[in-house]
């Protein structure tokens, strides 16, 4: 009687011992599944605790596998063609440069891209993206020609009258940047590039946004000047935007300016509400940057009552790198995340 006591009472206790193991190994395969981001076109976060075991770096190398990427119908919807396109023409600089990283087959270019990328330079050039050369882009006779977003009013009517294959690139936000990479891409064939790209995206934001985890949020706010004028950015701005991404505060909403006009996103400045928002930090964006930051200084110095502003106090007046942080994002907006998280929160 004792050993078949014994017999039931170690049966039992294996049947929890299985039982435990299972559960252990659900709740494993469940948070391994959690970790890993979605679906991807919009840089959302890989998760900040992929850091240390091989095992959390396998989940993120298999990331690059598992993208499931638009259908070609869609992209091509999008884009207003009934069929893949086999060329592409472009008009501005950034759309250029997240052509060339795509490895699109490039049939003729803005003026201004052939000094950056000289595999590029003996190729029929298009004008600027301010100025496009119509006569020579009808010429190209590409499959499709990529304007910026900014220009659409501007170019429409030329293009339906010259019944150009047009797809006008909105990468004024940083999660706009991977749509407009994801539906040329597929568009082109070219899914394995545009996998690589939002991969490397999704963990370097997730790097980003963990330097700002756990800090106190800094106001900014941001000065966008020209030899004519100056004008505050939004959160509506690229520059903005990327602020916004890693927790800052942008000094418009203590300045009274409401959302409907922040969607304006470059809005004239009044320095006398942008001194009462006591910024931490000034963040400042123009054309030609010696002769800017020079201009920029004299506006701090000129009036005195910048001096009590926490940014001029602390010396956090930043100049930056027009070639990272432009009034529009492109291919680079990663690296552009990547320097702004350094500068608020390092």
């Amino acid at each position: 009687m004792m050993k078949r006591i014994l017999s039931v009472m170690m049966a039992v206790m294996l049947v929890f011992s299985m039982t435990a193991c299972s559960a252990k190994k659900q709740t494993a395969e469940t948070d391994a599944t959690a970790s890993a981001s979605k679906k991807n076109g919009e840089a959302e976060s890989v998760s900040t605790e992929m850091e240390g075991s091989s095992e959390q770096n396998e989940t993120a190398e298999n990331k690059t596998v598992n993208l499931e990427l638009m259908p070609l119908e869609e992209a091509l919807a999008e884009l207003g063609l009934e069929e893949q396109p086999k060329s592409v023409a472009i008009t501005s600089l950034s759309a250029s440069r997240l052509a060339y990283k795509l490895g699109l087959p490039i049939a003729a270019i803005p003026d201004t891209i052939a000094k950056e990328i000289e595999e590029l330079s003996t190729l029929p050039t298009l004008g600027t993206a301010h100025t496009p050369n119509y006569e020579q882009i009808v010429a190209v006779d590409a499959d499709l020609v990529l304007f910026e977003a900014m220009f659409k009013d501007s170019a429409n009517d030329v293009i339906t009258e010259q019944n150009i294959p047009a797809y006008f690139v909105n990468c004024n936000l940083y999660d706009n940047v991977l749509h407009v990479v994801e539906v040329l891409g597929v568009a082109f064939g070219k899914e394995d590039v545009v996998k690589e790209i939002i991969t490397d995206y999704n963990t370097r934001t997730a790097e980003a946004l963990a330097m700002a985890e756990g800090r106190e949020a800094p106001s900014v706010m941001i000065l966008f000047g020209s030899t004519q004028s100056y004008m505050i950015g939004s959160e509506y701005t690229f520059l903005g935007d990327l602020a916004k991404k890693l927790g800052a505060v942008n000094i418009t909403g203590a300045m009274g300016i409401d959302d409907a006009t922040a969607k304006g996103g470059f809005l004239p400045l009044s320095e006398e509400n942008a001194i009462a928002a006591n910024p931490d930090y000034i963040l400042c964006l123009g054309h030609g940057s010696e002769e800017m930051q020079a201009l920029f200084e004299e506006k701090f110095t000129k009036n005195e009552a910048w001096s009590g502003v926490t940014a001029i106090k602390e010396g956090n007046i930043v100049y930056l790198d027009s070639s990272l942080f432009g009034t529009n994002g492109g291919i680079h907006a990663i690296d552009s995340l990547s320097a702004l998280a350094e500068i608020l929160y390092q």
